[in-house]
């Protein structure tokens, strides 16, 4: 075989065996991907638009701060000026103080000149505490989303907090989670929501699972499982 011959053997192969998703990875579409400034992290392309990702882990072990790094990039993005950021809260934990102090490190790492305060605007931020707020909240973003134009991100901060009454014997064969997954799933689809969850683990029979049981965990496209060790922040990821 002469080397002609290979290399048109192996352009054909790139173009059966590489599908669309494949086809953006490799060209680096910045619209598609999320980034966070940590090249590691970012070479794997791990959160794609469109999907329903949740970040797993004990408490302190970087979930929140791994959900602000990305959404402090998509705010400073030049591809994503048309995107809003919609942030469900359980405990307030989520500070717009540490945020904006996210920001403010990145622009000046990066000689970005932004308004902060026009960042910041991008921000709709409310709570839930219940699995009734959060269908309640979804409802009015998705009011909103018939009557706006703009491609929203959603974050949901302990999304098993949030759910609590799931565990109870009322919630017959998981409607909660099944009714929840399903509006997500409709954001996603519809309006091209990305929707990002942080969820803690629980230990069942010794073995440690994100919280709200099997519907759960099977209607997430992505997990991003968390641990910190020492200063080191060590993660696995499942499709």
């Amino acid at each position: 075989m002469n080397i002609n011959s290979k290399f048109n053997l192996q352009e054909k192969q790139l173009i059966v065996e590489e599908n669309a998703l494949d086809w953006l990875k490799r060209l680096n579409f910045d619209g598609l991907f999320f980034q966070t400034g940590h090249k590691c992290f970012d070479d794997l392309k791990i959160i794609i638009s469109g999907e329903i990702v949740e970040i797993v882990g004990v408490d302190a072990s970087g979930k929140m701060q791994l959900g602000m790094t990305i959404i402090a990039e998509l705010l400073l993005s030049k591809w994503k000026r048309n995107w809003k950021v919609i942030v469900i809260d359980f405990n307030g934990s989520f500070r717009i103080g540490r945020l904006e102090q996210i920001l403010k490190h990145k622009m000046l790492s990066n000689s970005i000149k932004l308004d902060i305060n026009d960042l910041l605007k991008r921000i709709n931020y409310g709570m839930a505490k219940s699995s009734c707020e959060l269908k309640s909240r979804l409802l009015e973003i998705e009011f909103e989303l018939k009557n706006n134009s703009f491609i929203p991100v959603i974050f949901i901060n302990k999304i098993g907090s949030i759910l609590f009454d799931a565990t109870g014997k009322e919630n017959i064969n998981g409607q909660i989670q099944k009714q929840i997954l399903l509006i997500f799933n409709e954001f996603c689809h519809k309006y091209g929501a990305t929707i990002i969850i942080t969820n803690h683990l629980v230990n069942w029979l010794g073995i440690s699972k994100p919280a709200l049981g099997k519907i759960w965990i099977k209607g997430i496209s992505k997990r991003i499982f968390f641990k910190k060790r020492t200063k080191l922040f060590l993660f696995r990821i499942s499709n």
